[in-house]
């Protein structure tokens, strides 16, 4: 295994140029924007589920209210 002294030379060499690691490239922009869509999806999902969870928490909310607060003291007219 060589000992490298001077990177600059090193990376510049004609063995070296290119990819510093293999599968550098197109691929790579290919993962990226795979990652991005399938974090875009998972949020909206994420989102979705928390507006109908807190939707059915606020339905629940109104139906103890009516049922415990309103109706027994007579308030409803």
């Amino acid at each position: 295994m060589a000992t490298v002294t001077n990177w600059i030379d090193h990376l510049s060499a004609e063995e070296v140029v290119g990819a510093v690691y293999p599968g550098a490239g197109s691929s790579e922009t290919l993962l990226v924007i795979l990652g991005i869509v399938i974090w875009l999806v998972g949020m909206l999902l994420l989102i979705n589920l928390r507006v109908k969870s807190f939707q059915d928490y606020l339905e629940r909310d109104m139906v103890l209210m009516i049922t415990k607060v309103i109706l027994p003291t007579g308030n409803l007219k």
